[in-house]
C-alpha cells in the first residue's frame, strides 16, 4: 500500500501518477479556491474522474497556445498529463504537465 494513495485529494498530485501518463478528456475549466490560503485559481475538472487538475501558469500556457485563450472552447478536448522535474519555491520536486496530443 502507498501512504500517498491511501488520502485521495480532490485535485491530482504527481505522486497519482508515477511514471504513467493519462489521456484525459476537458469536461469543463472553472475557477476554485484551493490550497490553505484558498486561493482562486483555474481547475480542469475531467470526463469520469473525480480529480481536479489545478492550472498553473505554465500548463495554462500550453492550453492556451494549442485551443486559444478561452477557456470554453478547451471543452471536449483530449490532454494527456505526466509528470516530470519541475522547479519550484521549495527546488526541484516531481510536477504534473500538460502535453497536447
Amino acid at each position: 500500500m502507498k501512504i500517498s494513495q491511501t488520502f485521495k485529494s480532490q485535485y491530482f498530485r504527481a505522486s497519482d501518477f508515477g511514471d504513467e501518463e493519462r489521456a484525459l478528456v476537458i469536461a469543463d475549466v472553472r475557477t476554485e479556491e484551493v490550497g490553505k490560503d484558498r486561493e482562486i485559481k483555474p481547475v480542469m475538472r475531467f470526463e469520469d474522474e473525480e480529480q481536479g487538475f489545478v492550472l498553473n501558469r505554465s500548463n495554462g500556457r500550453v492550453m492556451a497556445t494549442a485551443w486559444g485563450d478561452e477557456t470554453d472552447a478547451w471543452k471536449g478536448k483530449t490532454i494527456i498529463l505526466y509528470t516530470t522535474l519541475v522547479s519550484t519555491p521549495n527546488g526541484t520536486g516531481q510536477g504534473i504537465r500538460v502535453r497536447i496530443p
